[in-house]
């Protein structure tokens, strides 16, 4: 099943798509797409979807 979230991420600048893959990554997710939606300091809110089991 294919399931989207938004979700924070801490991340020191400057920004790249590495640090942004690593960070989700650390997180266990393997994200098919994302997008950054919000930026607070260094906290980014990134809406990602990813495939999981059921």
């Amino acid at each position: 099943m294919i399931v989207s979230k938004n979700i924070d991420i801490n991340i020191e600048l400057p920004v790249s798509n590495e640090k942004i893959l690593n960070a989700l990554s650390a997180k266990g997710i393997k994200p098919l797409r994302w997008a950054i939606i919000q930026v607070k300091y260094n906290v980014f809110t990134i809406s990602v979807s990813y495939e999981t089991q059921c």
